[in-house]
């Protein structure tokens, strides 16, 4: 599973507390879009995403490749 897919999964796995809504995600080529019920719920989104791509980062300096992501 690579990056993209990865960070969709897991978001996908997250529901809005407010709403009990989950984000629409869309994977176009290297691009992630989203939309969300509220604009609470899409920091939190934003936040999920960011923590994966510094993840991967580090894993990148780390090892110098990237690996699989479990699913």
């Amino acid at each position: 599973m690579d990056l993209n897919h990865h960070v969709k999964f897991v978001i996908d796995l997250t529901t809005c507390p407010v709403h009990n809504q989950k984000a629409v995600i869309g994977i176009s080529g290297n691009n992630i879009t989203f939309k969300c019920c509220c604009a609470d719920f899409e920091i939190t989104c934003l936040q999920t995403l960011i923590k994966l791509f510094e993840s991967d980062r580090e894993h990148m300096k780390k090892y110098g490749k990237k690996g699989k992501y479990p699913v």
